[in-house]
């Protein structure tokens, strides 16, 4: 049942870093992979078409509050908040990480990485899902709180999910990727011109533009 994320991922692989989920576009915007007025584009545009797609189950369904209400992500029974907010920042950082590690042309594997992308996904909601609900998407959540009007726990799914993949994209890009380096780190800190995927003294990347990068 995961196929359909892997089939949204698929298409725009052949493009240049399209995120299709915020958490993975601010992950993208720390590591300095995208501009800062594309980040804020895709995010308008997620945020957008969150609340359209909470406003089509509104239009076509009999049961209105009821339906969007069980596509809120909430707590599961008997887990805090705070809980579910530990929650998503785990899954999103696994998330995420994949994400960057299938993107990293040193390790060979980007043919792979929709797949890869969506067994992630498919993991962390079975394993999540009735702990928090399982978001790992800041836009997912936002659109059918917003149109529902059951907004009492989205700071967890605003605010959870941006700091996994902050820590994810600045762990994976300085610790893991196949070109880390403390010169990689000085060039992300002061270099206009930075390239995250240059030669900074480990590994020479070759062909990444085809590499997807997005979930």
């Amino acid at each position: 049942w995961r196929s359909p994320k892997m089939a949204a991922i698929q298409p725009v692989s052949t493009r240049k870093k399209v995120p299709i989920n915020s958490a993975v576009g601010l992950g993208m915007r720390v590591a300095r992979r995208i501009s800062l007025a594309k980040f804020l584009l895709y995010v308008v545009g997620q945020l957008l078409g969150a609340i359209v797609g909470g406003g089509l189950i509104v239009a076509f369904t009999s049961s209105t509050t009821k339906e969007l209400a069980m596509s809120v992500n909430q707590p599961g029974s008997g887990i805090s908040a705070g809980q579910a907010f530990g929650g998503e920042i785990f899954i999103t950082y696994l998330l995420v990480f994949t994400v960057f590690s299938v993107c990293d042309g040193g390790r060979g594997i980007s043919a792979a990485g929709p797949f890869a992308i969506g067994l992630s996904v498919f993991l962390c909601h079975a394993g999540f899902i009735p702990f928090s609900g399982s978001s790992m998407n800041p836009a997912r959540s936002f659109g059918p709180a917003v149109v529902s009007g059951k907004t009492a726990h989205l700071w967890v799914y605003l605010i959870g999910p941006c700091i996994g993949g902050v820590l994810a994209a600045f762990l994976y890009d300085f610790v893991f990727a196949t070109n880390c380096s403390m010169k990689k780190f000085k060039a992300w800190l002061g270099e206009p011109n930075y390239n995250p995927d240059g030669d900074y003294g480990i590994y020479t990347p070759a062909g990444k533009d085809d590499i997807p990068l997005e979930a």
